[in-house]
């Protein structure tokens, strides 16, 4: 997500729900969702280069980062270059 949308939407996220309009609701869900999906990219390509850097097992991952070591794993999946490790 770029800088100009996440400063939009912690913008209408710093105003109360009742405050917002109809369509200002409608944009920060937009954004909160793109966010959401930004962040998971994010979360991937980290848990990614911490097993590839520090060689730690899926579950040792998930012990020290608190994300379930499936969840981290298929999060990360994408952005390995190589897993041929058991």
């Amino acid at each position: 997500m770029n800088p100009e949308r996440l400063a939009e939407l912690a913008a209408l996220l710093t105003r109360g729900a009742d405050e917002l309009s109809e369509a200002e609701l409608i944009r920060a869900v937009q954004l909160a969702d793109e966010d959401r999906d930004a962040a998971r990219e994010r979360v991937g390509r980290l848990i990614a280069a911490l097993y590839e850097r520090e060689n730690l097992s899926w579950p040792k991952l998930g012990e020290v980062t608190g994300i379930p070591f499936g969840t981290a794993h298929g999060l990360a999946r994408p952005y390995i270059q190589r897993d041929d490790r058991p």
